[in-house]
């Protein structure tokens, strides 16, 4: 991701693992306000996309989606109050995430920009699960990703499409032109990308290990 891309999102995720964690401390945080909040980090990350492309805009705009469904997901498994006031139902005017993730990821997200689909592989690892089955047989008209027999296997399998996506992208964002004659230092772009590469398996890593030491907490 791009750090400040990487910045935005990263706020959603840490507001709704917070969040989450206070749940089920039996905390009881006014789910409410705490969706006001989280909806203005949501807006943050759209907010500032007058001025930019308008492909750009779309990026922005199916992140947002995908992190949607995610706090809608994490939260309602984390407190069952939290469905009467899902943000899916105010931002889209349905309640139908567990096969659109996988729709809009399927047929949107892993063909844009690698930020998206970046944010959208995050909000799988971390905790959305839906109904993959519903969303490729009914909706997409396909196979199970992988061949997989069941949700599972096949939740595991689209998770490492986007990965080998990921990993493919970011090696064309990083390849230059063909080295002859000696080596050449890195340029200011090709340096800023390579940081993007690794302050993004440095997020990966850090949001997983933060959600394994909350689940171990809570065991």
């Amino acid at each position: 991701m791009t750090p400040e891309f990487a910045q935005s999102v990263n706020r959603v995720f840490d507001a709704v693992l917070d969040l989450v964690d206070r749940i089920e401390r039996r905390e009881r945080p006014d789910l409410n306000e705490e969706k006001k909040l989280i909806r203005m980090d949501l807006d943050a990350l759209t907010g500032a996309s007058a001025n930019q492309s308008s492909a750009r805009r779309e990026d922005l705009e199916l992140a947002r989606r995908g992190l949607i469904y995610w706090v809608d997901e994490v939260l309602t498994m984390a407190d069952p109050e939290w469905k009467d006031i899902t943000l899916e139902f105010d931002y889209f005017a349905e309640k139908n995430r567990a096969w659109r993730f996988y729709e809009f990821g399927e047929r949107a997200a892993r063909s844009s920009s690698p930020d998206v689909v970046e944010a959208w592989y995050l909000c799988l690892v971390l905790g959305f699960e839906g109904d993959i089955g519903e969303a490729f047989r009914e909706h997409l008209h396909q196979p199970m990703p992988g061949g997989a027999a069941n949700s599972t296997e096949a939740r595991q399998a689209w998770a490492q499409e986007l990965a080998k996506l990921i990993r493919k992208q970011s090696s064309a964002d990083l390849a230059g032109e063909p080295i002859s004659g000696g080596v050449e230092p890195l340029t200011g772009s090709a340096w800023l990308q390579t940081m993007a590469a690794c302050l993004f398996v440095a997020i990966v890593l850090g949001l997983v290990l933060l959600a394994i030491y909350m689940k171990l907490t809570r065991s």
